[in-house]
């Protein structure tokens, strides 16, 4: 129920603010047609004149929309308030498992639709404490698992010394680790983590977040997370693989530094370091040096921004408005921040893959997996005798997730 009186105000929002774009698109493009006019008179004060009052029936049309919407956004908060608190306090039920079947469910629809509002809106529903800002949580079964001892040994009544902590990427859920489960193995349950815990007796760990905040804030609060469950865990925790696919590996890089860093300052029993149980950090298609569609979207909004037309306009607000972790892959860390370090007697293993199955050709160099380009998921410019590459041929940025070819390689690097 929270989700849907999210979704709800989210409407709201979005016509107040499309209401106020419309409204200075128009301003602008009067006042562009009146200094168009020869600076004459009496032409162009009946032009300023005429001006002035168009504009002042727009403005009270725009402040009539926005005094509709607001009264009908209120009475349907009104309306809500009458529906039993049992109702509105019930644990949400439209929440989808991390099954490749689950697509195109109502759980899958809510979680993909709030997912992608994250990803490009989440820094500022996190700025206004909005319903729809996802946060940062441990999943199980999709729903939000509280981190105490008793909901998390329910969760894992098997759960082993071993975890792997699974972090998707941008506008994405952790129900992507289940993509094409079923056409690959014949079962739609078999995710990364689920064939991890089945082959190498790793227990997943199922993270979901507000995609739009930046990578140092994300990675601080995965670090954060991390610590929380490592303290209420059935187990002790011996060993933590990190997973992260697309911007998920550069969340899961920043988590590792900055737990790296408490550690130092705090000593390495600190109760919230879990660095020494570190042994892998494993980027599936992470964009390191950035991704070329971060950049051409930053480029085109500055293209229009000195384009003085209504279109390009409106365009470049709307492209304004994409968040700060969208504009975190312009180079692969946020804002003002240096590379970020590896983490000492950590293994790192960076897999990417091209859309053409030959990996040296000219067009893989360009186009990449469609989102990433090779040069940038491998790193490229970058040494340590702790990092291995592994590039394959004939995969998009999404099928890599969780096809055979890259299980197998995966496989062997856990090894290595």
């Amino acid at each position: 129920m929270k989700r849907l009186v999210g979704f709800r105000d989210l409407v709201f929002d979005l016509v107040r603010g499309s209401t106020n774009l419309a409204e200075r698109t128009h301003k602008q493009v009067s006042d562009q047609v009146v200094a168009s006019l020869p600076k004459v008179e009496p032409v162009q004060a009946a032009a300023q004149t005429i001006n002035a009052i168009q504009m002042g029936i727009a403005s009270s049309v725009y402040g009539s929309v926005r005094s509709i919407n607001s009264g009908v956004h209120q009475a349907t908060r009104v309306a809500a308030n009458v529906i039993p608190d049992a109702l509105l306090t019930e644990e949400e039920p439209l929440n989808a498992p991390v099954r490749s079947d689950a697509v195109k469910t109502p759980g899958w629809v809510l979680d993909f639709t709030e997912g992608l509002i994250n990803g490009w809106y989440g820094d500022i529903l996190d700025d206004q404490d909005h319903t729809l800002s996802l946060g940062m949580s441990v999943r199980h079964e999709g729903r939000i698992l509280p981190l105490d001892e008793a909901s998390v040994a329910a969760a894992y009544p098997s759960g082993s010394k071993k975890i792997c902590v699974l972090v998707h990427g941008l506008c994405s859920t952790e129900w992507l680790w289940s993509f094409q489960a079923e056409k690959h193995y014949g079962d739609p349950a078999l995710n990364l983590g689920a064939r991890l815990e089945r082959d190498l007796g790793y227990t997943p760990i199922f993270i979901r977040y507000n995609t739009g905040k930046t990578l140092s804030e994300n990675g601080i609060e995965l670090a954060a997370l991390i610590s929380d469950l490592c303290k209420v865990y059935p187990q002790d925790i011996e060993e933590i693989v990190l997973f992260g696919h697309s911007m998920g590996g550069l969340v899961s890089k920043y988590a590792a530094n900055h737990n790296q860093q408490h550690s130092q300052q705090h000593g390495q029993q600190g109760s919230d370091s879990w660095a020494p149980r570190l042994s892998k950090v494993i980027c599936i298609g992470s964009p390191h040096e950035g991704s070329f569609l971060a950049r051409i979207a930053e480029t085109v909004e500055k293209l229009f921004r000195i384009i003085p037309t209504p279109g390009t306009q409106v365009s470049a607000h709307l492209l304004e408005t994409r968040s700060n972790g969208i504009r975190d892959l312009y180079n692969g860390r946020s804002e003002f921040d240096e590379v970020v370090p590896f983490v000492k007697d950590v293994c790192y293993h960076y897999i990417g893959s091209t859309l053409t199955q030959d990996t040296d050709h000219v067009a893989a160099q360009f186009i990449g997996d469609i989102l990433v380009a090779p040069h940038s998921s491998m790193e490229s410019e970058r040494q340590n005798a702790m990092l291995t590459r592994d590039i394959l041929g004939g995969l998009d940025h999404i099928s890599l997730i969780n096809h055979p070819r890259a299980y197998r390689t995966i496989m062997s690097r856990m090894f290595s």
